[in-house]
């Protein structure tokens, strides 16, 4: 099964989220390629904390690193926990079995295949780097 994702309702859910985050302890948010760029600019705009576009001079400093799901975790896990120690992670959606259970979510994720507004209605429910290129 699928769940879509409205605009409207991902606004809600981003606003959701940045009432989470606490006040003048970031210094940033990294957004992650593709999944969490418009999240990650929604939430910049609303915390009014920069966008960091690349990683280089934030070792030892605490920002956000934001993705749209943390559903393996993988990503998140090689990021935060082998590179920079002090991010603090933070996504819309949280799958129970993820090796990495962000400080910030909104909601947890059951086992539909969510499409986000900014992907195409005939999404596969595979992710794109475990299909095989020809």
């Amino acid at each position: 099964m699928k769940k879509y994702i409205s605009w409207d309702e991902l606004d809600l859910m981003v606003n959701e989220l940045c009432d989470m985050i606490p006040e003048n302890q970031y210094e940033g948010i990294y957004a992650i390629p593709r999944g969490g760029l418009i999240i990650g600019v929604m939430m910049s705009h609303k915390l009014g904390l920069p966008l960091i576009d690349r990683l280089q001079g934030y070792y030892g400093k605490k920002f956000l690193i934001v993705d749209d799901i943390a559903d393996t975790g993988q990503t998140l896990h090689n990021l935060r926990a082998e590179v920079y120690k002090n991010a603090h992670t933070a996504t819309i959606h949280y799958h129970k079995q993820s090796v990495v259970e962000p400080a910030f979510w909104v909601e947890e994720k059951g086992d539909d295949w969510i499409v986000y507004p900014w992907e195409q209605d005939n999404s596969e429910e595979i992710q794109d780097y475990l299909k095989e290129t020809k």
